[in-house]
């Protein structure tokens, strides 16, 4: 150790004298180091870092045979069953805030009155909800709200006790949750929690499967003991209300760890392939950092080479040169990570202020460093240190004594830069496969931004409006019934419909289907809303067989459904569909078909065609979206739909936006991935150039006599230009071949989520390679410059 510490102290003040090598090898680590910091700290946050609860570790979900959710029924029995200490139940929602006069979306948890109870911690300030306020007969307006929902909202104020009109209702807060809370979501952060129950359930999830189910284990019960515990209790569920498959094989999923973002069918492989390709991305960025650093060292060893030959005749051992040269790129290496970490705490910070318009997920993370990110920082920085001198240390492993102890032999006789050329490519070709996994998403983003969904988005406004949760369904289709007609008549508008949600908006819902002349058929699903009147043609999307639904179609008329191309496709290939008969759930009548419409987009832009099917909204229930065909914008509506919603339901909200702004939140997720993407693909970049420079800069140093001599022979300044440009594009052209097949299997792994972009598209490989060699073009000018005006006379006196 002692000659360690004399190393270290040697490394420093020899680095003292080459700010150049410092700075690049600080910037470089600095931004690789960074950004895997910043990233593992929000995945330590999300993932791995344990709930705000007693003994977070006895928390687990409960996953029935049939579903990743329970219908409310089926919770309520099993709760009732006392089958474990605690049974708890949430649903994640997205709401809207009435703020003044505007509305502000906001994300929300609907909970059961026992939520905070089996969590074990509830508000630091106030009081969770109270046992009596989770009985049936009970319609709870209180809510217990996040400290920065409260901060942003109230400012200085005392929230407790304060009203917020919430979804057409108004809650009291009565709790605010302890700063830094972290909840069993994971990445969801809700702002607010509201109690729920029989009364209050929203129509989304009433008689569906929209709850998901926690338990705490008793101490001493395995979750395997769980498993067979619930399964015993599930089968009497299973035959009492008629939940098909409830009762089959359940999972039980640990509400915090890798394990518990673990989805139903995904084998353990899946998950962590999953998981670590943002680990794979990233950890390519440190990786052409390191190449950079270790470049600058090889190239620093050609002037230590008399050194290290001199050391080694007077006695020095192998170990004793490793340990010197592993010192000086340890100095580095803690420079280079000592900026990531001050890097990543700024990334931290403007995390929380980061939001994106449209996008109803709380972005709001409060991740301070932990021990464990901490220590994620030291292994990279000793993994960086280890990498960057290893590569000198093996270049002078064995130097020529001969060679090294000549007057000239530590520059001249020094080895060809073979190894810093192969790195150099090695750093070009990582370059591409993120430039090109980059550009591909890119160009699935322009694609999905210009792809038809099969409905006009263009001349239909979407207005939502919000009722009160406990509204009965006869009130709440008599509201719809009268909206529509007041949205009908206003100026302009072409025609008008009504519908439980909207497409491509992120509320879709799927369901299994049962089909008359098919008794023995079990694996029927189609996806599934409830429409009024004219839907279909305000939405402009073409009834190929049958008719719409009408005005008659109503509680007390005949059931009736349509359904798409796909579907007929999937369950009716050799048979006339219209007159057939189906039904989406046991308590849904049989349905027959009276239309079959064209196909058209449902949960995400550009998918392949599935089975849709249509009920219409006066004989069912469900949220109220209007769609009007109409001249004019959102602001011309939006006070003539408020007012008339107002004279019908006081409490009533509205919100008035374009269809295309409303299906437009897939396009604004993937922008923003794709934004992400397109700075670490740029980053990488940017580091490759760094290289480059560096590999040309110094073999035009090195080659100036021979340059020299050139010119003074009549070699021109445009020969030696070009001679310099190719050495380095040859570097680059190479990188381009290596990489290129690389992400061609990296871009078939996420074919997935290219929008129907080819992972073989021309137009992304030729985008890719052409600004890979511009970018070479520019790194190599510099250095290719200086070397075509290089005097023939100062250069043969260079050395």
């Amino acid at each position: 150790m002692p000659s360690f510490f004399q190393d270290l102290r040697l490394a420093i003040r020899n680095l003292r004298k080459s700010p150049g090598i410092v700075l690049v090898a600080v910037v470089s680590l600095g931004l690789g180091a960074g950004v895997n910091t910043a990233f593992f700290n929000v995945f330590h946050a999300i993932v791995l870092q344990k709930p705000t609860a007693v003994a977070a570790d006895r928390l687990y979900r409960i996953e029935p045979g049939n579903s990743e959710s329970w219908p409310y029924v089926s919770y309520r029995e099993i709760r009732d069953r006392h089958v474990f200490p605690g049974l708890a139940a949430y649903s994640p929602d997205f709401l809207s805030l009435r703020d003044g006069a505007g509305i502000l979306p906001i994300t929300g948890l609907l909970v059961s009155g026992n939520f905070f109870e089996v969590v074990g911690i509830g508000p630091s300030h106030g009081r969770a909800f109270a046992a009596e306020e989770a009985e049936a007969e009970k319609n709870p307006d209180v809510a217990v709200v996040s400290d920065s929902f409260a901060k942003r909202h109230f400012g200085s104020g005392e929230p407790l006790g304060a009203l917020l009109n919430v979804d057409a209702r108004v809650y009291r807060v009565i709790g605010v949750l302890p700063e830094g809370y972290k909840p069993i979501t994971g990445a969801l952060i809700p702002d607010v929690y509201l109690p729920f129950n029989d009364s209050n359930l929203p129509p989304r999830v009433r008689g569906n499967a929209g709850l998901r189910v926690f338990a705490r284990l008793a101490d001493g019960m395995t979750p395997q003991l769980a498993r067979a515990v619930f399964l015993a209790q599930a089968k009497d569920v299973e035959s009492a209300l008629h939940q098909e498959g409830f009762g089959r094989a359940a999972f039980l999923i640990p509400m915090y760890g890798i394990a518990s973002w673990r989805q139903r069918g995904q084998g353990t492989g899946q998950l962590y392939a999953l998981l670590s390709l943002p680990f794979l991305i990233f950890g390519m960025v440190l990786l052409i950092a390191c190449a950079n650093v270790a470049g600058v060292l090889i190239a620093r060893g050609a002037s230590r080479t008399r050194e290290v030959a001199i050391r080694t005749a007077l006695g020095a051992g192998r170990r004793r040169i490793f340990q010197m040269l592993f010192a000086e790129s340890l100095v580095l290496s803690i420079l280079g990570t000592g900026a990531g970490l001050l890097l990543s705490w700024w990334v931290m910070d403007f995390i929380p202020s980061l939001s994106v318009p449209g996008i109803p997920f709380n972005l709001r993370l409060s991740v301070p460093m932990q021990p464990m990110v901490l220590g994620y920082a030291l292994l990279v920085c000793v993994l960086t240190a280890l990498f960057c001198g290893l590569m000198p240390a093996v270049r002078m492993w064995r130097p020529d004594l001969a060679h090294a102890m000549h007057p000239e032999g530590g520059s001249a006789k020094y080895p060809r830069l073979r190894v810093r050329n192969v790195m150099v490519a090695t750093q070009a070709a990582v370059s591409v496969v993120l430039l090109l996994v980059s550009v591909l998403v890119l160009r699935s983003l322009v694609r999905i931004a210009n792809v038809n969904p099969g409905f006009d988005r263009d001349q239909v406004l979407s207005a939502q409006i919000q009722l009160d949760r406990d509204t009965p369904p006869p009130q709440r289709i008599a509201f719809a019934q009268a909206i529509l007609g007041r949205a009908a008549s206003l100026p302009g508008v072409e025609s008008a419909s009504v519908t439980s949600l909207v497409p491509l908006a992120g509320n879709a819902a799927s369901t299994s289907v049962a089909i008359e002349q098919q008794p023995d058929r079990k694996d029927a699903q189609a996806l599934w809303m409830n429409v009024g009147p004219d839907y279909f043609k305000t939405l402009g999307i073409p009834v190929l067989g049958g008719r719409e639904f009408e005005g008659t179609d109503r509680a007390g008329s005949a059931a009736v459904a349509i359904v798409n191309e796909a579907f007929v496709k999937a369950y009716f290939p050799n048979r006339e569909p219209l007159g057939q008969r189906v039904r989406v759930s046991r308590t849904d009548p049989l349905r027959e078909i009276v239309g079959v419409v064209r196909n058209s987009d449902y949960q995400f832009y550009g998918e392949a065609a599935r089975p849709q099917l249509f009920r219409p909204f006066y004989q069912t229930n469900g949220e109220v979206f209007l769609e009007l065909r109409a001249r004019g914008t959102p602001n011309d509506y939006r006070e003539a739909l408020g007012r008339a919603a107002a004279e019908l339901n006081p409490r009533a909200t509205v919100d008035v936006r374009t269809l295309r702004e409303v299906t437009g939140l897939e396009f604004r997720i993937r922008r923003l991935g794709s934004g992400l993407l397109a700075m670490t693909g740029g980053l990488g970049l940017l580091l490759a150039m760094v290289g480059l420079y560096g590999v040309v800069s110094y073999a035009v140093n090195r080659s100036t006599p021979e340059i020299g001599i050139r010119m003074a022979l009549g070699a021109s300044s445009g020969v030696v230009l070009r001679a310099v440009v190719r050495q380095g594009l040859v570097l680059v052209g190479l990188g381009v071949a290596a990489g290129s097949a690389v992400a061609f299997g990296a871009a078939r792994g996420i074919a997935f989520a290219l929008g129907g972009i080819s992972p073989a598209d021309p137009v992304a490989y030729l985008a890719t390679a052409v600004l890979m060699l511009t970018a070479g073009l520019a790194a190599c000018w510099i250095p290719a410059r200086r070397a075509a005006r290089i005097e023939p006379m100062a250069a043969l006196h260079y050395e």
